[in-house]
Protein backbone atom coordinates (compact mmCIF):
# COMPACT_ATOMS: atom_id res chain seq x y z
CA UNK A 1 0.00 0.00 0.00
CA UNK A 2 2.60 2.67 0.88
CA UNK A 3 4.19 2.10 -2.70
CA UNK A 4 0.81 3.04 -4.44
CA UNK A 5 0.39 6.03 -1.65
CA UNK A 6 3.71 7.32 -2.81
CA UNK A 7 3.01 7.40 -6.28
CA UNK A 8 -0.49 8.28 -5.67
CA UNK A 9 1.49 11.61 -4.06
CA UNK A 10 3.58 12.23 -6.80
CA UNK A 11 1.26 12.43 -9.38
CA UNK A 12 -1.83 13.94 -7.19
CA UNK A 13 -0.21 15.45 -4.22
CA UNK A 14 -1.52 15.54 -0.97
CA UNK A 15 -4.97 14.58 -0.10
CA UNK A 16 -6.86 18.29 0.48
CA UNK A 17 -8.54 16.63 3.43
CA UNK A 18 -5.69 15.74 5.64
CA UNK A 19 -2.38 17.37 6.73
CA UNK A 20 0.59 15.85 5.03
CA UNK A 21 1.75 14.23 8.55
CA UNK A 22 -1.16 12.74 9.17
CA UNK A 23 -0.91 11.17 6.07
CA UNK A 24 2.17 10.41 5.94
CA UNK A 25 1.99 8.56 9.57
CA UNK A 26 -1.06 6.81 8.63
CA UNK A 27 0.74 4.46 5.92
CA UNK A 28 4.19 4.33 7.99
CA UNK A 29 5.93 6.27 5.69
CA UNK A 30 8.69 8.12 7.65
CA UNK A 31 9.03 11.55 5.22
CA UNK A 32 8.95 14.65 6.95
CA UNK A 33 7.02 16.98 4.67
CA UNK A 34 8.94 20.10 5.56
CA UNK A 35 12.25 18.54 4.69
CA UNK A 36 14.23 17.96 0.67
CA UNK A 37 13.03 14.49 -0.79
CA UNK A 38 14.77 13.13 -3.22
CA UNK A 39 12.97 10.67 -5.87
CA UNK A 40 14.68 8.18 -8.05
CA UNK A 41 13.35 7.08 -11.33
CA UNK A 42 14.53 4.23 -12.93
CA UNK A 43 13.43 3.08 -16.39
CA UNK A 44 14.17 0.03 -16.96
CA UNK A 45 14.39 -1.42 -20.86
CA UNK A 46 12.33 -4.74 -21.80
CA UNK A 47 10.53 -4.79 -18.52
CA UNK A 48 7.34 -5.97 -20.16
CA UNK A 49 9.60 -9.00 -21.63
CA UNK A 50 10.95 -9.67 -18.18
CA UNK A 51 7.58 -10.01 -16.65
CA UNK A 52 6.11 -12.08 -19.45
CA UNK A 53 9.28 -14.72 -18.67
CA UNK A 54 9.57 -14.57 -14.86
CA UNK A 55 7.08 -15.68 -12.33
CA UNK A 56 5.54 -12.33 -9.98
CA UNK A 57 7.58 -13.76 -7.22
CA UNK A 58 10.88 -13.06 -9.14
CA UNK A 59 9.38 -9.78 -10.06
CA UNK A 60 9.04 -8.99 -6.37
CA UNK A 61 12.01 -10.43 -5.82
CA UNK A 62 13.65 -7.43 -8.51
CA UNK A 63 11.93 -4.57 -7.09
CA UNK A 64 13.09 -5.70 -3.45
CA UNK A 65 16.79 -5.57 -5.16
CA UNK A 66 16.25 -2.14 -6.69
CA UNK A 67 14.89 -1.08 -3.80
CA UNK A 68 18.01 -1.87 -1.41
CA UNK A 69 20.49 -0.73 -4.47
CA UNK A 70 18.09 2.72 -4.18
CA UNK A 71 18.33 2.92 -0.74
CA UNK A 72 22.18 2.45 -0.91
CA UNK A 73 23.03 5.15 -3.54
CA UNK A 74 20.62 7.24 -1.91
CA UNK A 75 22.02 6.81 2.01
CA UNK A 76 25.18 8.49 1.05
CA UNK A 77 23.10 12.02 -0.04
CA UNK A 78 21.79 11.59 3.26
CA UNK A 79 24.74 11.34 5.71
Amino acid sequence: MPQKSLSDLLLIGFPPNKKEGEWLHEYGITLDPGMPVAVAVMKIDHYSEFCERYKQSDRALLRHALTNITGEIMSEFHT
